[in-house]
């Protein structure tokens, strides 16, 4: 509200519709003078929307992967470590992309959705990748862009494969190629995990692809498997010539870094900044690329001792770039190595340096709390969910901040279903204004559930 020359020390405004709104007050002297002073005022919960829609519906998969969700492991060849990636989501071009890992007579399948409308409805499933019956599964992610470009990149233990599937048209066709290929091996030695993928914002011929490899260590590479780290560029598109610009030797990741990696990132900033940001017992680690990917320095990464993640093989670290902002970017992970569990949210301002601002994201801390997920939307509000079983079964438990995340809401349950377990979230900015869209696994425990998105 704009008094002019006004005495009166109260003004006021009513906001009628929740969201991040600046407010400003402006002050001229006598001498025409001004100084303006500005803060972000949130307004209202986080509203979740709708109900819960079903990605699987119509399609005849019969099992969606609930290995990772829960403390119990159940030896599967077809299913993924625990810490590796089962499905991820992507925004461009006027859709919300997803792909997972699912079963479909038997076979053990990457399945591809898109949906147009903010996740109310989605396209039926489209099987992209399809593992033969001596394949083990090692994790699947995607990344779009506004030209209409969708790279789904994904990795094969058994055949020790670093495999892609690339759409120039948002979807609507894809092919495909193998980024690394490595003979067939009985043995655990170099199996391809964890992989990523990320598209310059500036430049859609720059992709960064990475992706941990284990050496020597044991199946899923937990505790003391020795880990190496690749990273891939092309500067012709998908389907150029990959070329290997960083690989890390197990000596090498030892000796200067850390052990046992959990999780592995690619990211861009919003000036073609590339970025690996890498969870390894205790330690991140951030790798920089001033040059868009092409290369990368193993002698001046950041490491940080942030002392509050769980050595353990849950996907419980997520991480993501502030598109606002080319030098923010957020670290989250869930302390579990003490109880009570938090979720930790830890800060960068400079692009590499990292500092914690919430020693507790959570209100309630006296629960168990699984893999966080964070994104930043074009406005920079930051949003966070995790799955917990404050409740008796597992639910997605959600909140947001409109300060970069020095301080959040409270929490709310976002899933409108309680059908059991409601696990692992993957959240994504949504393509109509402010808010998310969180996509995650419904109903049952190992088996037999459901992919289900919502918007809020």
């Amino acid at each position: 509200v704009d008094k002019v020359m006004s005495t009166d020390p109260l003004a006021s405004h009513i906001y009628t519709v929740p969201g991040c709104y600046l407010a400003a007050v402006r002050v001229t002297d006598s001498h025409n003078n001004p100084d303006i002073a500005t803060v972000v005022v949130p307004i209202g919960d986080f509203d979740p929307q709708g109900t819960d829609s079903d990605i699987t519906d119509g399609s005849t998969i019969t099992n969606i992967d609930f290995i990772h969700s829960t403390n119990t492991f159940v030896p599967n060849l077809r299913q993924p470590a625990m810490s590796d990636p089962s499905k991820g989501s992507a925004r461009g071009s006027g859709f919300i992309y997803t792909v997972f890992y699912g079963e479909e007579g038997g076979s053990g399948k990457i399945f591809f959705s898109r949906s147009n409308d903010d996740g109310e409805t989605w396209s039926t499933p489209l099987a992209v990748h399809t593992y033969d019956s001596t394949g083990l599964y090692s994790g699947c992610s995607i990344a779009a862009d506004e030209t209409g470009q969708v790279i789904i990149v994904w990795a094969d233990h058994f055949h020790r494969d670093l495999g892609m599937e690339y759409s120039f048209d948002s979807g609507n066709s894809f092919a495909s190629k193998l980024i690394r290929d490595e003979p067939d091996c009985m043995y655990w030695c170099d199996k391809p995990r964890m992989p990523d993928v990320a598209i310059d914002p500036t430049n859609p011929d720059n992709i960064t692809v990475s992706s941990n490899y284990n050496h020597y260590g044991n199946p899923t590479g937990w505790f003391w498997a020795w880990d190496q780290m690749y990273v891939d560029y092309s500067s012709t598109g998908p389907d150029g010539t990959f070329n290997e610009v960083l690989h890390m030797t197990p000596t090498e990741w030892r000796e200067n870094y850390a052990s046992n990696i959990y999780r592995i990132h690619a990211h861009y900033a919003s000036d073609g900044d590339a970025y690996i940001i890498v969870m390894s017992s205790w330690w991140v680690t951030v790798f920089r690329s001033d040059d868009n990917g092409a290369t990368w320095s193993k002698t001046d990464p950041t490491r940080y001792s942030l002392n509050i993640f769980s050595a353990g093989a849950y996907r419980d670290f997520d991480s993501a770039m502030d598109p606002t902002d080319p030098d923010v970017f957020y670290v989250i992970g869930v302390r579990r190595w003490y109880s009570p569990h938090r979720v930790v949210l830890h800060k960068s301002t400079d692009g590499i340096t990292i500092s914690q601002i919430q020693n507790s994201v959570n209100d309630n801390i006296g629960v168990n709390r699984l893999c966080p997920s964070i994104t930043v939307n074009d406005t920079g509000a930051v949003y966070v969910m995790w799955h917990t079983n404050e409740f008796g079964d597992y639910d997605i438990m959600s909140d947001y901040s409109c300060d970069g995340g020095a301080t959040f809401g409270t929490d709310i349950v976002f899933n409108s279903d309680d059908i059991g377990h409601e696990v692992d979230p993957d959240l994504i900015p949504n393509i109509c204004g402010d808010g998310v869209v969180c996509i995650w696994e419904q109903s049952g425990d190992q088996s037999n559930g459901k992919l289900v998105s919502r918007r809020g």
